[in-house]
């Protein structure tokens, strides 16, 4: 019979890169106590890593080392796991659109749950708090509104219909944009 430790491993190892594993998907591996025990010494050997309170990530290994997973996988993965919206903001937005040459240095992804920092090894991801109106209709599912914008390249541009708002009516290929202005 594996160890409890292993199985986790195990279990974790069957997931696709930067797919969150949470102590409350491993209990049918044993009870809470002894899960949330042997995740804590999983994180403490490296062999996890302790992304959020009760949100884990199984490191990336290559022939050159181990690395955490990409924060965009991260951040869409515990989107899906939690149920949550999560778009970039503003800064990478822009930079992704060609809009700007600057990069950010931190990460920042707006959210409609609460305002945390995620810990993905050395990098910080912060998640704030956003209004229902500055993130997409589209991804909310009980939302009243249709789809209403998008644009390509992963990054959406939250635009309720409001008199002098850029408004994007569809897909936009990467690097070409064209913004129109809505009128009421």
């Amino acid at each position: 019979m594996q160890r409890l430790s292993e199985q986790i491993l195990a279990h974790a190892g069957g997931l696709p890169e930067g797919t969150p594993v949470s102590a409350k998907s491993l209990l049918h591996l044993g009870n809470r106590a002894a899960v949330d025990q042997a995740l804590s010494r999983l994180v403490e050997r490296g062999q996890l890593i302790r992304a959020d309170r009760g949100v884990y990530l199984r490191p990336v290994t290559s022939r050159f080392g181990t690395r955490s997973p990409s924060v965009e996988q991260a951040v869409e993965a515990l989107a899906s796991q939690r149920g949550e919206v999560i778009v970039s903001s503003g800064a990478a937005a822009a930079n992704t659109l060609g809009l700007t040459t600057q990069v950010p240095i931190r990460s920042v992804y707006l959210t409609s749950g609460r305002t945390r920092k995620m810990n993905l090894g050395k990098q910080v991801v912060e998640l704030r708090h956003a209004p229902r109106w500055q993130l997409p209709a589209h991804r909310i599912p009980d939302s009243p509104q249709p789809v209403n914008c998008r644009v390509g390249g992963g990054v959406t541009a939250p635009t309720p219909h409001r008199p002098g708002r850029a408004v994007f009516p569809h897909p936009v290929p990467h690097g070409r944009v064209s913004l129109t202005v809505a009128n009421e």
